[in-house]
């Protein structure tokens, strides 16, 4: 009994006990369980109740799973839906708002850009940060289209609470309520300030482009796709070729105003050029393509029909990637150009042709006037060799030096008139620069002595004695100079003075110093001296003589040569013209360092013909030949001197340029054609300094050249060097 007592009792607290451990249990548990319970009690009672309670806990357990699994899933979006958000208003600038658009939420980016905390902003409406850039048509399309529960995005500038303007990309969206009124809306923006920015820097360099290209009404601007079809087409164009810009813009090809045949002659000269075919819009852009840009003349052709020249450049249009995306091209009408280059080259020619008649006179007036003087000085020479009276040797010096100064001045207009006409030439060849300064000397010497004054050259140390460059030009700046010291002082005296400047690669400048005790020259006047013409004042002129055009040959000659002039003068005491040449040095040799000027040859038994149609001229020859110990025969024009060489028998020619019936260019020429007179000597003699007319000379077949007048040393050095 007490065993059935027990055994009742712990069914019981089974029974009680069941329904609150089985859910703690678990169904699996419960399973395990089933046949153990079964074994250890088998009263039907309790069989039974724990049967019952099996299937209803299998049951609900199966509910409670599905439960559980539901919670797991909406945790984990509840978990990514608060990281989103989180992501959200980190990265975001976000507010919220409620229907009637009150700020209720802003986020830490939002209250950073706008500048308000968020104490000052929840509560307020966007009003408080509104720009006024927006007109109320913007806001009216936004607020039409959220509160129909649509969302709207548009860039939105707003203004910060110290007043500048940020530009934002805004999303603003309804939170609609469970019966679909708004309840809320949520506005997420990121801030594109630096977009807005850049496309108005954008937008500011298209506006001044267009400016510019409206501007530029005398020049057409036209810019192409790399088809060739239009893209720009500036007022300059339209106003040029008669095109409206929208009847051109992405319809139009340049073909419209070139020539056809222009285009194709220039298409096979490329073709030509380069070996490929280049054609049609190719023409203009071939050179653009490789990175090069070409200017050239076209003719265009405007739409009412009449053509006109016009200068093109074409460039090509690169992107940021260096990609060619188009053309530019940029031309002009150069109608007005070419006239005006026409009327310059007619006034060019014009000037030229002038400028030869000028040079053709000034040949001329030099040969007419050297001639007379050739007999003038000549003769005047050989007198004073024979006068012992002194009283009438005064006088025929005086002839000399008469004769001499305006042979000077004739000289001194043929320089001015072939340094203005740029055909002044210089020579480069070894001197002996003492031999050049004793014979400078030796010349001026005599008007020193008039002016009862010393004249005294000197050459300081390092300075080489012989020299390479032009020995004629730099005797021509010193007599001149010298020659003007000695004419402005009366007493004391004038020195030269050679110094060594410095040295510089195979080259030395030498610096010249003319010197004198004279009158000095104003302060206020030095600045005119080495114009053209031109002197101190009139009354210089009337007592001293000259033209004024001396100092400027000087100057000009100086800077022909590489140097400089200039002068220091101190008003009655005297002046210090001075001027700084270079020269390139050479070795010591025999033939430039002499002792002296040559002494006279003498010459025995040759003959010598004289072609020569001005009778004192001949004369003048024949007394300084006849003062060599030459014989000479005489002929007045080149084919008097061709039928005496064919009768007789000479050892050298001397042949004047400018003779009537045969000139000596012509007479020379056929000396030559003959074998008889191959090698014949043929001196010339003329009234000429041009150069040409000595390459001329020389051209002819002539030995050397002799310009009047002559002197017996440079007939006796050239006799000398030629005769046999």
């Amino acid at each position: 009994m007490e065993v059935i007592a027990v055994i009742i009792l712990v069914e019981l607290a089974v029974m009680l006990l069941l329904p609150q451990w089985m859910p703690l249990a678990g169904p699996g548990l419960v399973a395990v369980l089933d046949p153990v319970l079964l074994c250890l009690f088998a009263s039907p009672l309790l069989v039974w109740r724990f049967r019952a309670m099996q299937q209803r806990y299998l049951i609900d357990g199966k509910l409670t799973l599905e439960l559980r699994a539901s919670e797991l899933v909406a945790q984990e979006a509840l978990r990514a839906s608060e990281a989103l958000r989180n992501t959200i208003m980190e990265c975001a600038i976000v507010s919220v708002t409620d229907s009637k658009g009150v700020i209720i939420e802003v986020n830490d980016a939002f209250c950073q850009i706008s500048g308000y905390s968020r104490e000052e902003l929840v509560g307020n409406t966007h009003r408080m940060i509104n720009s006024k850039v927006h007109g109320p048509e913007f806001w009216e399309t936004m607020w039409r289209t959220i509160s129909s529960g649509r969302p709207w995005r548009g860039d939105v500038c707003n203004r910060a609470r110290n007043g500048s303007q940020y530009w934002m990309d805004s999303l603003v969206a309804p939170h609609l309520g469970a019966d679909g009124t708004v309840e809320k809306y949520v506005s997420i923006r990121f801030d594109v300030t630096q977009r807005h920015e850049a496309e108005e820097e954008v937008r500011s360099s298209r506006r001044i482009l267009q400016s510019v290209l409206d501007a530029a009404t005398t020049s057409g601007i036209v810019a192409t796709n790399p088809q060739g079809i239009v893209t720009i087409f500036n007022r300059g164009a339209e106003l040029l070729l008669g095109h409206d810009a929208e009847d051109v813009l992405f319809l139009g090809t340049p073909a419209l105003w070139h020539k056809a045949e222009e285009v194709d002659g220039r298409g096979e000269e490329l073709t030509a050029l380069t070996g490929r075919t280049i054609r049609g819009f190719d023409v203009f852009t071939w050179q653009a393509k490789e990175g090069a840009s070409e200017t050239r003349r076209w003719t265009m052709r405007h739409k009412d029909g009449h053509e006109f020249p016009a200068q093109l450049g074409v460039t090509s249009i690169l992107d940021q990637n260096g990609r060619v995306v188009g053309y530019l091209g940029i031309f002009q009408d150069i109608s007005k150009e070419i006239e005006i280059q026409a009327q310059l080259d007619a006034a060019r020619a014009n000037a030229e042709l002038a400028a030869q008649a000028k040079s053709l006179f000034l040949a001329t007036m030099s040969h007419e006037l050297r001639t007379p003087m050739n007999g003038v000085l000549g003769m005047t020479d050989m007198l004073l060799e024979e006068l012992e009276d002194p009283r009438l040797r005064r006088r025929t010096e005086v002839i000399r030096s008469s004769s001499r100064s305006l042979l000077d001045l004739i000289d001194g207009i043929l320089d001015a008139s072939k340094l203005e006409a740029g055909k002044l030439e210089l020579e480069e060849i070894e001197f002996s620069l003492p031999l050049l300064l004793e014979e400078l000397e030796m010349t001026l010497e005599i008007r020193a002595r008039e002016r009862s004054i010393g004249l005294f050259s000197n050459l300081g140390d390092g300075v080489p004695a012989s020299l390479r460059g032009d020995p004629g030009r730099l005797r021509q700046i010193l007599t001149n100079l010298a020659g003007n010291a000695i004419k402005f002082t009366s007493k004391g005296g004038v020195s030269i003075d050679v110094q060594l400047k410095e040295r510089r690669e195979g080259a030395l400048v030498l610096r010249f110093e003319v010197r004198d005790t004279g009158t000095g020259i104003p302060a206020d006047k030095i600045g005119r001296l080495f114009q053209v013409y031109s002197q101190v004042d009139a009354a210089v002129s009337r007592e001293y003589g000259g033209t004024g055009l001396g100092l400027s040959i000087c100057r000009q000659l100086a800077e022909l040569m590489g140097g400089e002039i200039g002068v220091e003068s101190v008003l009655g005491k005297g002046s210090c013209f001075w001027f700084e040449l270079p020269f390139r040095e050479v070795a010591l040799n025999a033939s430039t360092l002499q002792d002296g000027p040559e002494e006279q040859p003498r010459f025995a038994s040759q003959r010598i013909l004289v072609a020569e149609d001005n009778p004192i001229n001949r004369l003048v020859a024949l007394s300084m030949l006849g003062k060599l110990g030459l014989e000479a025969k005489t002929a007045g024009n080149g084919e008097e001197a061709l039928e005496l060489l064919g009768q007789e028998t000479f050892d050298l020619v001397l042949m004047d340029m400018h003779m009537p019936v045969l000139d000596g260019l012509k007479a020379t020429r056929m000396i030559r054609e003959s074998i008889l007179f191959a090698s014949l000597p043929v001196v010339a003699l003329t009234a000429s300094t041009d150069e040409e007319e000595r390459r001329q000379c020389l051209g002819a077949g002539m030995d050397a050249v002799l310009v009047k007048p002559l002197s017996l040393e440079l007939l006796g050095q050239a006799l000398k060097r030629h005769l046999p």
